[in-house]
């Protein structure tokens, strides 16, 4: 199974997203912009969003604290409105749930794992017979202020 653990960073080099197993990983960084992209999942964080995609048997919600500390150590002492502005968390119905790791076991488990840090509003679309999309959203910007 890939499993997101940890999120490390050397004294000179960007964070760099550790897995368990050789699954392929590309970082891409650009000004504002880190991309964090495996095998199944990716993850784009910027200095006030963080955007979470899985498809697969990776857990990358597993890997929000490690994120957070590094991005804004304080952030336990604050509300998510002041240290985030955005953050989703998105995937498709699982083609093998019962291979899912914790937290993936189940959609309300996911959600109650990103309300632990960012307070959002969850959305199942589409339908079992064709394909679901499962959407997190955690919206902390002013109505006329995109991102």
């Amino acid at each position: 199974h890939a499993k997101c653990t940890i999120l490390s960073r050397a004294d000179s080099t960007p964070p760099m997203l550790a897995t368990t197993t050789n699954s392929k990983e590309k970082v891409i960084a650009s000004k504002g912009v880190t991309a964090y992209l495996l095998s199944e999942s990716s993850l784009f964080v910027t200095d006030n969003s963080v955007v979470l995609k899985t498809c697969g048997r990776t857990t990358p919600l597993m890997a929000l604290e490690p994120i957070l500390d590094l991005a804004v150590p304080s952030w336990r002492t604050k509300a998510p409105e002041h240290y985030l502005k955005y953050a989703t968390f998105m995937r498709l119905g699982y083609m093998r749930p019962d291979e899912q790791l914790e937290p993936h076991t189940s959609w309300t488990q996911e959600v109650q794992h990103m309300d632990k840090y960012f307070k959002g509003e969850a959305v199942v679309l589409g339908s079992e017979a064709t394909s679901m999309q499962h959407v997190y959203v955690a919206n902390h910007l002013p109505k006329d202020e995109i991102i």
